[in-house]
């Protein structure tokens, strides 16, 4: 299912987000 992949792609992104926020 394509809406499936693009919120495990935006869980991610979101991760990655987080642990910038993170580092800054």
């Amino acid at each position: 299912d394509i809406s499936q992949r693009q919120e495990q792609l935006w869980e991610g992104v979101q991760k990655i987000l987080a642990q910038l926020s993170k580092l800054s």
